[in-house]
């Protein structure tokens, strides 16, 4: 969820971190994230950034205007 937050909404390793899931009455808080799940969220995000620009097609008026040396 860290990781689709980050890429999605443009939320901050930071923001992400101070996100609050649940405020008791006592004072205490249950954050929605540990530094585990944070740690392999960012590994997540920048695997999910690579695979995506491996996979990134050119369309075929880009090849063509590559091909004819226009770009």
């Amino acid at each position: 969820q860290a990781a689709a937050w980050h890429l999605t909404d443009g939320l901050t390793w930071e923001e992400l971190a101070n996100k609050v899931k649940v405020k008791h009455l006592n004072g205490t808080v249950e954050m929605y994230f540990n530094a585990q799940q944070l740690h392999i969220a960012n590994q997540v995000a920048r695997i999910a950034r690579e695979n995506a620009e491996k996979a990134r097609t050119v369309s075929p008026g880009e090849e063509a205007d590559s091909l004819a040396g226009t770009r």
